[in-house]
């Protein structure tokens, strides 16, 4: 409704004109006497005023009259104190509202209502990580707790706020974009994230005002956990090391403080606790935080906890920045013990921990070398490589054996295998199972060179595991034309439970040492040979089982 003067407020609230006050509410003219009308309305309070305040709130919420934050925030102070069983929905509502001013309003609100949904909204806000808004909702939760007995201010806030100062996940995620996107913002380029400087900031303003929060109330530090944190935070080592165990998660959260004397102070702390926070700080090793995990290595070692099994351990952890770790740390131990697990971690698959693998190896020094030089001809080409290059890391020189010639295998240098001879062959026979077939068949080409001294080790790897590794080891034989293999190609061929394959490649390489010998004739040979044996035979065990091997063998 139109109003042609600036209304006087004053004189409406001695009349009690509740209706002229309503009308107020609309005075576009003078936003102030706006506010001062929804003020004079919580004065004289009742039903109609409520009606006409809450009307008002919910039209500007939902966009159906002109904003003003100023009457938007005298509201919100205002319901509470008119009717705060009706206060709640539009509190909790104005708390996801954009302007500052609405959210502080509302937070101070909800502290007046003080119920337990009340205390639900606001602990919200600190864990939806609104930092504009950390003392205003501190100090509201402690107008709360000041109104509560001693077992709900316990339940309902001090330990809430506790959960809230352990959750680790605060490290993780932005606060400004948790809190846009509790107010329904949808993200998009336009927004900047904080520094890691703020990020650190942010979690130390939310600390102090949950600590600040429950000074308020009346809290005193126990030897919990949360009083820990608390002496954690005012700089009390005495008092963290006086309660023991429970202070070292704390203390370990405080090793990744952005402030150095908080970080040497935690860090000497835990020294001084020693065994008592050892499970806590082995635990620390597979923190997400690189940092962490190096400073509780460091207190590990020097109050002279035995850490080698769970540095082991922690190699195979999923996350490959806690393998990183691992790795180092087992380098800077300079345990011989560590050696064959850091060879096992030349094959991971992050670059970085393999390479930090072969660091910690050169750490470890000599009692390093039997192993690497063992690891030559490892099943994993990745661990076969990453011993090699340790090796010559250190200095070391190839000879001419099969260890030797396993390096060189490795670099690819197929003469110097020739050049070694004999001892080469076992190294070569290896390759036939490569995955890179080229491989396989220059380690065949290179069995050919060396000859004769080849064959009896590959007649033996004709019974060989692997379907591929017979293949080869018959086509070599083959190429090389001793006739010693002969009968072994020959009773090979023979068994018809071989594999096709390998069938093929025994019949080519008869077919070379005997050129036009195909797979029937050694099977038409087999059969003569046992027809030969049969009278003998068939005197001992009779025609008819003699005659049943024959029709086995065909």
């Amino acid at each position: 409704m139109l109003l042609f003067g600036r209304p006087n407020i004053e004189k409406l609230k001695q009349k009690r004109d509740i209706a002229a006050l309503v009308r107020a509410l609309d005075y576009e003219r003078d936003p102030s006497v706006e506010v001062d009308a929804a003020r004079g309305l919580g004065e004289l309070g009742g039903e109609q005023a409520l009606e006409h305040l809450t009307r008002t709130l919910q039209e500007m919420n939902d966009g159906y009259r002109r904003g003003n934050e100023d009457l938007c925030e005298a509201i919100l102070f205002i319901l509470p104190e008119l009717a705060p069983e009706h206060a709640m929905e539009p509190l909790s509502f104005a708390l996801k509202q954009e302007s500052l001013k609405v959210r502080r309003a509302a937070a101070t609100g909800l502290g007046k209502v003080g119920n337990e949904y009340a205390i639900e909204s606001l602990l919200m806000v600190l864990k939806r990580r609104d930092r504009d808004m950390y003392r205003t909702v501190g100090q509201s939760l402690a107008y709360i707790g000041l109104r509560l007995d001693e077992k709900k201010r316990l339940e309902r806030l001090i330990e809430p706020l506790a959960q809230i100062l352990r959750n680790d996940r605060l490290d993780i995620r932005d606060p400004g974009i948790v809190t846009l996107e509790w107010m329904g913002w949808e993200r998009d380029g336009s927004y900047v994230p904080p520094t890691d400087d703020e990020m650190n900031q942010d979690k130390k303003d939310l600390r102090a005002v949950i600590f600040e929060s429950l000074e308020q109330m009346g809290w005193q530090p126990d030897q919990s956990t949360l009083g820990a944190s608390y002496h954690v935070m005012r700089r009390q080592w005495d008092a963290c090391v006086a309660i023991g165990q429970p202070a070292a998660e704390p203390l370990i959260s405080a090793l990744k403080d952005d402030d150095q004397e908080v970080c040497k102070g935690a860090f000497q702390t835990l020294v001084r606790m020693g065994k008592v926070v050892g499970e806590d700080l082995i635990e620390a090793l597979k923190h997400e935080k690189a940092v962490v995990r190096q400073a509780s290595f460091q207190a590990l070692h020097k109050i002279g906890i035995p850490i080698l099994h769970e540095l082991v351990a922690s190699l195979e952890h999923e996350n490959p920045e806690v393998r990183r770790s691992s790795a180092i740390m087992l380098g800077q131990l300079r345990d011989p013990g560590a050696v064959l697990p850091l060879i096992h971690a030349f094959r991971d698959i992050d670059w970085d921990v393999r390479a930090h693998a072969y660091k910690s190896m050169m750490n470890i020094g000599p009692p390093a070398l039997p192993a690497l030089v063992a690891a030559l001809r490892h099943q994993s080409e990745a661990v076969r490589w990453g011993a090699a290059g340790t090796l010559e890391a250190f200095g070391w020189k190839p000879t001419a054996d099969a260890t030797g010639a396993a390096y060189w295998i490795i670099k690819g240098d197929w003469y110097r295998c020739i050049q070694i001879g004999p001892p080469a062959i076992e190294p070569l026979i290896d390759m036939f199972e490569h995955w890179d077939k080229e491989i396989a068949r220059k380690a065949m080409a290179t069995l050919v060179q060396i000859g004769a001294p080849a064959v009896e080790p590959l007649i033996a790897a004709l019974t060989h595991e692997s379907s591929e590794g017979r293949i080869f080891a018959a086509l070599t034989l083959g190429m090389i034309g001793d006739e010693r293999a002969i009968p072994p190609l020959t009773e090979r061929l023979a068994d018809e439970t071989e594999a096709d394959a390998v069938r093929e490649a025994l019949s080519e390489a008869l077919n070379a040492l005997q050129p036009g010998h195909s797979s029937d004739e050694v099977a038409a040979e087999t059969e003569t040979e046992m027809d030969q044996a049969e009278p003998e035979r068939a005197t001992t065990e009779g025609a008819a089982q003699a005659r049943t091997e024959r029709e086995r063998v065909r």
